[in-house]
């Protein structure tokens, strides 16, 4: 049992030295480039969320005008076809 275990370990030992000894090593300015690419992303997407906002504040504000105007205009008439002539001129 124990010649097995001793085997079985040696064997491991091996295979990991095997694996790390052919592992491709990162460049050295790695983390700089990954760290400026987030940064970027991170500032392009934000820009992207700035302009998505604008059109719905332009839709609503058409909006608010178009039923303030549809009610003047209502108004308008309820009060010309409601009133007598002589007040209206």
């Amino acid at each position: 049992m124990q010649i097995n275990k001793d085997n079985n370990k040696m064997q491991d030992d091996k295979i990991k030295e095997i694996l790390s000894l052919s592992k491709v090593k990162a460049g050295e300015n790695l983390k700089y480039r990954i760290m400026q690419q987030i940064e970027t992303e991170s500032v392009l997407s934000a820009k992207k969320l700035k302009s998505k906002n604008v059109i719905p504040l332009i839709g609503n504000t058409f909006l608010i005008f178009g039923v303030m105007y549809a009610l003047i205009v209502f108004t308008i008439i309820a009060i010309f076809l409601t009133g007598d002539r002589k007040s209206v001129v």
